[in-house]
């Protein structure tokens, strides 16, 4: 078996790819050990999925759906409490709908707390945060694409040797394992589902 990134020997692998990251909630789309090598498996989740992940956008993501990430952690936002104008951290844990909202670390937590004790109303605020830049998210597509493709071609005999040798896809899988800092694939960018709604098996089958 070879890689469908670097196409090297790939037999020896034994990390399993998941086509969304597990940090996204994706906990059945996954490639089996070799299709993408170990090596290509742990820069891809370092240079092409993390900087998705850490971007503020989609932890606000993450946090409004109350995805956990592979440790069970669903990630706070930031926010300011403006009578007290103390950075605020908002919480959640698995399974819990209820949002806790504390002093940031390194805040004056004693002000905070004087503050709303104080006062009958106060005010939050919550940035939104942009999607990342083109170029993290441009990457990152890329990455679905092919993986999704090869995800197709397992269960036919030679089509995952064929998707490997296919010279048309080299610029594709050297854009994600190697990178061209400057160059956005272009991609468009477009709501069709609103952000809770629910994928099912079912729906695929129609």
């Amino acid at each position: 078996m070879r890689c469908i990134f670097c196409k090297c020997n790939s037999t020896s692998s034994t990390s399993r790819e998941h086509i969304i990251p597990e940090s996204f909630g994706n906990k059945e789309h996954l490639l089996p050990p070799g299709v993408v090598c170990d090596r290509c498996n742990n820069y891809i989740a370092r240079k092409v999925e993390k900087p998705l992940l850490d971007s503020p956008h989609f932890k606000e993501q993450r946090f409004n759906m109350s995805v956990p990430s592979k440790r069970n952690k669903i990630p706070t936002i930031r926010g300011i409490h403006l009578e007290s104008r103390t950075l605020i951290e908002l919480m959640k844990r698995p399974d819990e709908d209820e949002i806790a909202i504390g002093a940031a670390l390194g805040q004056d937590e004693s002000r905070w707390i004087q503050t709303l004790t104080g006062q009958r109303n106060g005010t939050l605020i919550i940035p939104v945060a942009s999607p990342p830049n083109d170029y993290t998210i441009s990457r990152f597509i890329a990455k679905v694409g092919l993986e999704s493709l090869a995800f197709h071609c397992i269960q036919v005999e030679g089509k995952l040797d064929e998707v490997v040798d296919k010279p048309e896809l080299d610029e594709l899988r050297s854009y994600v394992r190697i990178g061209t800092p400057g160059k956005v694939w272009p991609y468009s960018c477009r709501s069709i589902y609103p952000p809770n709604f629910l994928f099912t098996e079912r729906m695929s089958e129609k």
